[in-house]
Order: structure tokens, then C-alpha cells, then sequence
């Protein structure tokens, strides 16, 4: 039994570090194409907000 809680305590780990580190990879790919694309992102907060109150 214990053995199961050692993995499932490793697993738990080394999946959270896996999300937090895709969740960083976004983010620097998403800036990335706002950069490329000299986009401003308070437009696009606003484009997006505007969407959402049209639905």
C-alpha cells in the first residue's frame, strides 16, 4: 500500500510540473505571434470581451 502512495505522490509531482511547464510554453508562444504580428493586447482583450457579450 505504501508503495502505491509513493507513486501516486511521484506521479502527482511530475504531472504538475509537466502542466506548468506547457502552461509556460503557451504563454511564450502566444506572445510570440502577439510580437511577430504587432498586435496590441489590450485590443485584443477588448475584441474578445466584446465577442463575449455578443453571444
Amino acid at each position: 500500500m505504501e508503495d502505491l502512495t509513493e507513486i501516486d505522490r511521484f506521479l502527482r509531482s511530475v504531472l504538475f510540473q509537466l502542466s506548468l511547464d506547457v502552461e509556460y510554453y503557451a504563454k511564450m508562444k502566444i506572445l510570440k505571434v502577439i510580437e511577430v504580428h504587432h498586435e496590441d493586447g489590450y485590443k485584443i482583450v477588448v475584441d474578445f470581451l466584446d465577442d463575449l457579450q455578443k453571444k
